[in-house]
């Protein structure tokens, strides 16, 4: 939906990072607050909701840094997805696998089915 999406990789140097446990809405909660002193970043795995994620064998989590200055962040170079020809990319490296009781279909725009099989 957006008009023209991308990827921005960077490089980041995060010094030595200051592992957060401390839940969003606890009372000592960091958000809003200045770096720990010692520590150039606050590193911490969260859920989609910004929660922090302590369960470390769940497969739904997300990884956060933040930097305390713009320096320690370098823009590399920016991918422009191109939305349109994505379907047809995706047909391309399309290819029939074996059924199985885990696995599931995808359907592209122009009706090119997918099977994805869940190896765990």
């Amino acid at each position: 939906t957006k008009p023209e999406p991308c990827l921005i990789v960077v490089l980041v140097s995060p010094g030595n990072p200051y592992p957060v446990t401390e839940n969003k809405s606890d009372s000592d909660t960091l958000c809003g607050k200045p770096m720990q002193t010692g520590y150039q970043s606050h590193y911490v795995r969260t859920t989609r909701g910004g929660e922090v994620q302590k369960n470390m064998q769940s497969s739904k989590v997300y990884d956060e840094l933040v930097v305390v200055q713009e320096s320690q962040v370098v823009p590399l170079f920016r991918i422009v997805i191109d939305s349109g020809g994505i379907s047809k990319l995706v047909s391309k490296f399309a290819r029939v696998v074996n059924e199985s009781p885990t696995s599931k279909e995808l359907s592209t725009r122009d009706d090119t089915t997918l099977r994805i099989i869940n190896e765990d």
